[in-house]
């Protein structure tokens, strides 16, 4: 039972090794089982251990291919939000195509809690007026600010404690932002006079229509990005 108990998640170093012992151990219970169909006992304490590892080695795969389960409002939805990294593209600084409803941003950081750097992503429209933002701030607590909308505030909902974060952030023609943090809903508003106290002229900004993104030369904070569709995402 050792073996069974052992580590989990497992790191990333040795994730495709173990996965590999998981899997044999998977086939050789799995062929005990067939081999005492006459003891009942055995049959059920065998079928019990390998729907465990079973679900250990799916959960696993899921984690190495980019899918899995996404946290949603406090329930499991499906979800679309985990990028394969040979999508995810190096960072630029100019101006990326977005559409506004059917996509989203999707950013990998590697920033601590306390290190003080930034995400900046800038909203535009088709004639490169600013249109909005979203900030990120590895304070001593990670916070959030929409730009032309609000101050630097806490996170409504709980960011999850790591290191290695992927953020994904949708924006939608009602003006909603909703932002995501490994699969995480930990943020979501819909843009409004009593929303953004933090600039009386947000509607200015906000309320033109977005067709474009760009990384801030101030961020310091993103490593990576993709642009996806956000089916599901809110």
């Amino acid at each position: 039972s050792s073996g069974i108990n052992a580590e989990w998640p497992l790191r990333p170093g040795d994730m495709a090794k173990k996965i590999s012992v998981l899997f044999i151990a998977f086939v050789m219970l799995w062929m005990v089982c067939i081999t005492t169909q006459t003891n009942t006992w055995d049959k059920k304490k065998c079928e019990k251990v390998v729907k465990k590892l079973s679900k250990r080695c799916e959960y696993q795969c899921n984690e190495i291919a980019g899918n899995g389960e996404e946290k949603k409002n406090g329930e499991t939805a499906s979800s679309s939000s985990k990028i394969p990294d040979s999508e995810l593209k190096p960072l630029v600084k100019e101006k990326i195509q977005w559409k506004l409803d059917t996509e989203s941003i999707t950013v990998t950081t590697d920033s601590t809690v306390g290190s003080g750097e930034d995400m900046y992503v800038d909203f535009y429209d088709s004639d490169d007026n600013r249109a909005g933002a979203v900030y990120i701030y590895f304070s001593t607590q990670i916070q959030y600010k929409l730009g032309y909308c609000t101050s630097y505030i806490n996170f409504p909902g709980t960011v999850p404690a790591a290191v290695h974060n992927t953020w994904k952030i949708t924006y939608t023609t009602e003006q909603r932002v909703a932002i995501y943090c490994n699969g995480v809903q930990v943020a979501n508003l819909l843009l409004s006079d009593s929303v953004c106290t933090g600039d009386s002229y947000w509607g200015t900004y906000w309320e033109k229509e977005t067709t474009q993104i760009q990384f801030s030369s101030y961020d310091t904070a993103s490593d990576k990005y993709c642009i996806s569709s956000n089916a599901g995402a809110i």
